[in-house]
């Protein structure tokens, strides 16, 4: 005679509704014991739509019309900015330059230095100090020149190209920490934002209601979309 407790004669599928049905259990009981957020700044990172820069390679369907709520894949594209290195000085003019200055767009311009060493022949040792006065008549034109024609001209276009580069930056460290905890760490889109103060005089800024959505990195094409979550448009207030 055999004998069959009431585990083995569950069907798996009955299993798994009753392992889903006590996960959700779960997961709502702990959503009701967080406290509301009042605040956009409680948030770790908040990323305001209306920022989006409107560059080619950032596609959005909240800037651009021809992509849909509904039927897009995903809601915000963004591919890695191209960095483009500054431009390389004239050989005079280059070794009176500080390095590290020509790729710091936040300058007004790199500024000559006052004096340089040289080193003659394979002795590091034999070195001749050139101060800059001694062939200013030479070095400044090719300067200005190159400041006025080549460098800030790379500067606008470095400066436009930064709000696209802190974004992807920003999104990538989003998907790395998404990676990391799973489903512990959850990334959502707001829509609407309440503004008002209550009775006790406190602020609130926070979105009207959130979807759940997903960062993905593609790492062939160099690009990140938020797309909504493998369980569809599911919207919480």
């Amino acid at each position: 005679m055999s004998v069959h407790t009431d585990h083995q004669t569950k069907k798996p599928q009955e299993l798994a509704d009753r392992a889903i049905k006590l996960y959700t259990f779960l997961q709502e009981l702990i959503q009701l014991q967080l406290k509301p957020v009042k605040h956009v700044n409680q948030y770790e990172k908040v990323f305001w739509l209306n920022n989006l820069p409107r560059e080619s390679h950032v596609q959005s369907i909240f800037v651009n019309s021809r992509l849909n709520l509904q039927n897009s894949e995903y809601w915000l594209e963004i591919s890695k900015p191209e960095i483009q290195n500054a431009p390389k000085p004239p050989f005079l003019l280059e070794k009176w330059l500080n390095s590290d200055h020509l790729s710091d767009f936040e300058r007004q311009f790199p500024e000559l230095l006052e004096s340089i060493q040289i080193s003659h022949g394979d002795d590091s040792k034999n070195t001749q100090k050139y101060e800059i006065k001694d062939v200013r008549s030479e070095v400044l034109p090719l300067w200005e020149s190159y400041i006025a024609d080549e460098w800030w001209p790379w500067q606008k276009k470095a400066k436009m190209s930064q709000p696209s580069q802190k974004l992807f930056s920003d999104l990538f460290s989003l998907y790395q920490r998404q990676e990391k905890f799973g489903e512990a760490y959850e990334v959502v889109m707001g829509f609407g934002c309440l503004l008002w103060k209550n009775a006790d005089g406190e602020t609130i800024q926070r979105h009207l209601f959130t979807v759940p959505v997903n960062v993905v990195f593609d790492a062939d094409k160099s690009l990140i979309r938020i797309s909504p979550s493998a369980e569809g448009l599911e919207f919480s207030l």
